[in-house]
């Protein structure tokens, strides 16, 4: 039975079992997601908003694939750059990503659906997990912190577009709703995190 013979009858698999790498994005032409140069200047692009998430936690693992065997639900690849207003890459800022879980729920005491990277020399990151839950008080959303070398770190939450818990959260504006599209049974959603550098 393959993973999408699964998904069709409702059984979720742990992200951790597809083992997906840079490698893997590449052999199923997902790098057009998370590759390539540098980010292309855009006149029109905007500061991405703050938004206050209370659920960080510092000393998160250095990771990629932050979803362990632990984390059923849909396979989520997030991928983007960081980059500054005047069109230059951001490399090595570090980017902490968290969630909660399939349920909605955060992991209140540990590392669970929590990891942070570098971006590379062209300002991008990527990370592998699962589309998360609704939790209280905001819609669904991935939550990111940026913080380039030197300079002070923006939170701020990125949202699904055409969910409709959307309509009741505030904190959901039109540059912090990412680019979504299904590829190889996974959503692969695209954002760029653009800091006033």
């Amino acid at each position: 039975m393959t993973r999408r013979d699964l998904l069709l009858a409702g059984i979720a698999v742990p992200a951790a079992a597809l083992g997906a790498t840079r490698e893997t994005w590449r052999r199923q032409g997902l790098d057009k997601f998370g590759a390539g140069g540098p980010p292309s200047c855009d006149s029109s692009r905007k500061l991405t908003p703050a938004a206050d998430d209370k659920q960080f936690r510092p000393g998160s693992p250095e990771r990629t694939a932050i979803a362990g065997p632990g984390s059923p639900g849909k396979v989520l690849h997030l991928s983007g750059a960081v980059i500054g207003i005047r069109c230059g890459a951001i490399k090595d800022a570090v980017v902490d990503v968290w969630q909660a879980d399939a349920t909605g729920s955060f992991d209140a005491t540990g590392f669970r659906l929590r990891g942070h990277q570098k971006t590379d020399v062209n300002g991008r990151y990527h990370f592998e997990s699962i589309v998360p839950g609704i939790g209280a008080g905001h819609a669904r959303h991935v939550s990111l912190r940026a913080q380039p070398n030197g300079k002070s770190a923006l939170t701020t939450m990125l949202f699904f577009p055409g969910d409709p818990s959307n309509a009741n959260d505030p904190s959901v504006k039109p540059e912090l709703v990412m680019k979504t599209t299904t590829e190889k049974d996974a959503l692969v959603a695209t954002i760029d995190i653009v800091l006033d550098l």
